[in-house]
């Protein structure tokens, strides 16, 4: 699936209470489209977040005469939140209109995801990924998780990452020996702890700012693929995290 031959809708980009979520990664798409053969094509798809029902079926219906247009679309981008992810997919499987591949944004990595559309999400790919397979230790933290809670709210985007992050709160406090904020500061942007994830430890960027190694993430982009959220990220110098390979072209939505 080589970024070359991929022709591109965006679909929503932008929730209204938070716009620079979805704007960083239309950014980010227009300026690789602008160095490699990606054809990017904004349609009025984009605004259909913000406008509801009618909106999405007009900006879908558009993309879908694209995309029948000697598939000059071949992939749906939805840089949005879940209400409109949701949104989106519901209504492109209403209208029976097909890509062959669809990314979505927060949503997508939700167990409620496939719950609502059922095996009708077969293919579909969505930002931020886990799965059971990941490691020994991302599935005794899911048999966990999944004793205690319903398996239908797991977040294969987000739940190991924040597990992660409590585990790794909890040593910098014991090594710091306080509860004093900026001792244990000190220690969390200068120390390396396993967790869930693994070996796991924090940049640093700017004057004091810090963000999680892109190394300690589990996975990049997921896909459903047989019901599981497979973690579909290529390898790379971060390592190699992808639990299976990627499915593509996306399956047509299932006949009414």
């Amino acid at each position: 699936m080589p970024d070359e031959d991929l022709d591109i809708e965006e679909g929503p980009s932008e929730e209204p209470t938070e716009p620079a979520f979805g704007q960083r990664r239309e950014d980010f798409l227009r300026e690789r489209a602008r160095k490699s053969a990606l054809q990017r094509a904004t349609g009025p798809a984009k605004q259909m977040a913000q406008k509801g029902g009618q909106a999405a079926k007009a900006g879908l219906k558009k993309a879908g005469q694209l995309a029948a247009q000697a598939a000059k679309v071949d992939a749906l981008c939805v840089f949005a939140y879940p209400p409109q992810c949701f949104l989106t997919v519901g209504t492109a499987i209403a209208m029976g209109i097909n890509f062959n591949a669809i990314l979505l944004g927060p949503g997508g990595c939700f167990a409620a995801f496939p719950g609502a559309f059922g095996p009708a999400v077969e293919g579909v790919m969505f930002e931020g990924a886990w799965c059971t397979k990941s490691s020994p230790a991302a599935k005794a933290f899911y048999d966990k998780f999944s004793a205690r809670y319903p398996p239908a709210i797991a977040d294969w985007w987000g739940h190991i990452l924040y597990q992660g992050a409590i585990e790794f709160f909890e040593q910098a406090i014991v090594k710091a020996g306080t509860l004093d904020h900026s001792v244990i500061r000190k220690v969390m942007a200068t120390s390396k702890f396993d967790t869930v994830l693994g070996p796991t430890w924090f940049d640093q960027f700017g004057e004091g700012g810090c963000l999680l190694a892109i190394e300690c993430h589990a996975g990049e982009i997921g896909q459903w693929i047989n019901g599981i959220p497979e973690v579909i990220d290529p390898p790379n110098k971060y390592g190699e995290k992808r639990t299976a390979p990627p499915e593509y072209p996306k399956p047509a939505w299932p006949k009414k």
